[in-house]
């Protein structure tokens, strides 16, 4: 009887051997078992299954294990075309969820996954087809870094594909389940990631594959504790944004070299330029953070009254908060560049309550008591704040006028407005969507906040 084998894989990628005259058991028992190669005398560490077959094409998802973190590539799907019929992948999806389990006790310690998404399509040449699937190459960093013991991947895969010639093929219902061991990388595999890492920083690029490759690179300590601060600092150049792995460089420069003179002098410099870069990279990295650097940002706000650098000063108000000086400034531009709180807030339109919620927000991080004064009135006002800037899935049900005035105004007095409504046995009732509840519980605080004030 004549048979093709499915490719077995050499050294690299798709390499073929093509047997066709054996017998139908061992070809039966062949394809059951997964794929395993001698390569220079070792058993080649990639296996694969069969995903679905036709009188014309099969599919077969490869997977490498033991693998590590130091592996740049741990699946793949081939799709082999012996005959090289005309025909075309018009549609295809890939999905694989994950549990990760500890090797030793079997123990489970997460869950997730991935989605190859739509499966490239085209014709298939003759042959051995290999399809790049979705964010496969993100999967070994989500696997993360296992203990010493390592893991111990189970993963469920499904695949389902549409040819030109209209037949529809999938998985088995349920799809098919395997195991993957993760293991913690070698000595001489953090070596060679050592080697590959250094190109990475040298050579950014603006691709989702750059970025995961950093990102699983980064993950083994021993490969990101070799890199010193002038590596780091410099990889910093050219980059822009977390495609391009930009945040990725960042916490590391964060978690150790974050009290580093080259790494103070780094940011001094470009805080004082108004780079928005350095400023991003505070304002996403809360550990990032020097108190040379408040002056600086400071000048900036007085600047332009970028709203990024109020947030980012907000992280750190230990360390500013007693200063009059910083609170003079910060509130002198924040007028200047917020003109809605010198308003009466009665004459403000409908239209801007949301600008004016924001500045009196700001107005609350930075602290300065005085502002008190100008929200008393507003304590008053009942209209609702119709907030379109964010999505319904993401704010809370909507605030009043008096509400959003009583919440800075407790922030300034006490520091956090819960404190106030707990004296009064309350909780901040922001995410409670019965409307009657939520507007009777933020009057009565109100009541007892004018009272304080002296209204």
């Amino acid at each position: 009887m004549t048979a093709l084998l499915p490719p077995l894989l050499t050294r690299g990628w798709g390499a073929t051997l093509r047997i066709k005259r054996f017998s139908f058991a061992l070809v039966a028992l062949i394809e059951l078992l997964c794929t395993a190669v001698i390569v220079k005398g070792e058993v080649s560490r990639w296996q694969s299954v069969e995903l679905w077959n036709t009188k014309t094409i099969t599919a077969r998802f490869f997977y490498l294990s033991p693998s590590s973190l130091a592996d740049d590539k741990i699946f793949s799907i081939e799709l082999n075309n012996p005959r090289g019929k005309a025909i075309s992948l018009t549609q295809g999806w890939l999905n694989v969820v994950t549990t990760t389990c500890s090797a030793s006790t079997g123990e489970a310690i997460s869950s997730g996954g991935f989605s190859g998404g739509g499966l490239p399509v085209g014709p298939l040449a003759l042959g051995i087809n290999q399809l790049a699937f979705g964010n496969s190459e993100d999967a070994a960093g989500d696997f993360g870094l296992p203990s010493r013991g390592g893991n111990l991947i189970k993963l469920t895969v499904r695949c389902d594909a549409t040819l030109s010639d209209g037949e529809h093929v999938s998985t088995p219902y349920g799809g098919i389940r395997l195991q993957l061991q993760w293991r913690y990388p070698s000595p001489r595999e953090i070596e060679d990631s050592k080697k590959k890492l250094r190109p990475l920083l040298v050579h950014p690029e603006h691709t989702f594959a750059h970025d995961a490759a950093l990102y699983r690179l980064l993950l083994i300590p021993e490969v990101a504790n070799s890199l010193s601060v002038d590596e780091l600092l410099h990889a910093l150049d050219d980059r822009t944004d977390s495609v391009d792995g930009r945040n990725l460089i960042v916490i590391q420069i964060a978690l150790r070299f974050n009290r580093d003179p080259k790494v103070i002098s780094y940011y001094v410099e470009r805080l004082r330029t108004g780079d928005r870069l350095a400023l991003f990279d505070l304002e996403g990295c809360i550990q990032l953070w020097s108190p040379a650097w408040i002056d600086p940002l400071v000048a900036d706000f007085e600047h332009g009254g970028d709203s990024g650098i109020l947030r980012t000063l907000s992280y750190h108000r230990a360390d500013w908060a007693d200063s009059l000086e910083v609170v003079s400034r910060l509130s002198a531009a924040l007028l200047l560049f917020r003109p809605l709180l010198h308003e009466t807030v009665a004459s403000i339109p409908t239209s801007q309550l949301a600008d004016w919620k924001t500045s009196v927000q700001e107005a609350a991080l930075i602290g300065n008591k005085e502002f008190i004064r100008r929200l008393s009135p507003s304590l008053d006002d009942h209209r609702v704040i119709h907030d379109t800037a964010l999505t319904s899935m993401l704010k809370p049900p909507e605030s009043r006028v008096c509400d959003a005035a009583l919440l800075a105004v407790l922030t300034l007095l006490d520091g956090r407005p819960e404190l106030a409504f707990q004296k009064a046995g309350l909780n901040v009732p922001l995410w409670e969507h019965n409307d009657k509840l939520r507007f009777s519980t933020f009057d009565r605080v109100i009541a007892l906040t004018k009272r304080r004030i002296g209204e």
